[in-house]
């Protein structure tokens, strides 16, 4: 009874520890503008993501940025523009931009507001020079090699798309499916094709 009692104690005075944190945040009503992406050329589109930031307290995740219009500009005024393709995401057509020139991001809202990115110079991504992997206990580890004869690329961007494939050790000859009317198990011979009856 004692170690009951003495556990409910414990329980109460941790309980009663814990205090509710408020941020001290202003921001505004509609929210702050953020805007993610990259200026890209060559065989991949430039995707921009335009969304609102929210309340730490918010019931809502993402606000989008619908209906804005943005467009890559040049410093020699050059327009490439980006349609809206999805709920405040803006992509282009494939670019082929020209890298001695620089090259920045124009977008105007649709409560009219405008936000222009600095005029950053192009740069061609260097070309892959080899892809290894190496497997250990914690799992399988992807090592990419490159190189900028120039030195001129100090950072570097990856993105990939994880696809797996599963070899079994052993051999089945027999797979389950289910029935689309009953969703009841259906066993099928795999070699045969033929439906199995029930056991």
């Amino acid at each position: 009874m004692k170690k009951l009692t003495f556990y409910i104690v414990c329980f109460f005075l941790a309980y009663s520890c814990k205090e509710k944190f408020t941020a001290n945040i202003t921001s505004p009503t509609t929210g702050y503008l953020v805007v993610e992406g990259f200026i890209s050329s060559g065989t991949d589109a430039t995707t921009i993501t335009l969304t609102r930031s929210v309340k730490l307290y918010d019931t809502v995740n993402i606000v989008p940025e619908r209906n804005a219009v943005v467009n890559i500009e040049s410093e020699t005024n050059e327009l490439f523009p980006l349609m809206e393709t999805g709920s405040g995401v803006y992509t282009s057509d494939i670019l082929s931009l020209d890298n001695t020139k620089k090259y920045r991001l124009d977008i105007r809202t649709q409560d009219n507001k405008d936000y222009v990115s600095d005029f950053v110079a192009y740069k061609r991504t260097p070309d892959i020079d080899s892809v290894s992997w190496e497997r250990s206990d914690k799992g399988v580890s992807i090592f990419i090699n490159t190189h900028d004869p120039q030195d001129a690329t100090r950072y570097y961007h990856w993105k990939f798309e994880e696809t797996w494939e599963h070899h079994s050790t052993y051999y089945t000859s027999i797979y389950y499916v289910r029935d689309p009317s009953s969703y009841a198990p259906i066993a099928v011979d795999w070699r045969n094709a033929s439906r199995i009856p029930d056991t």
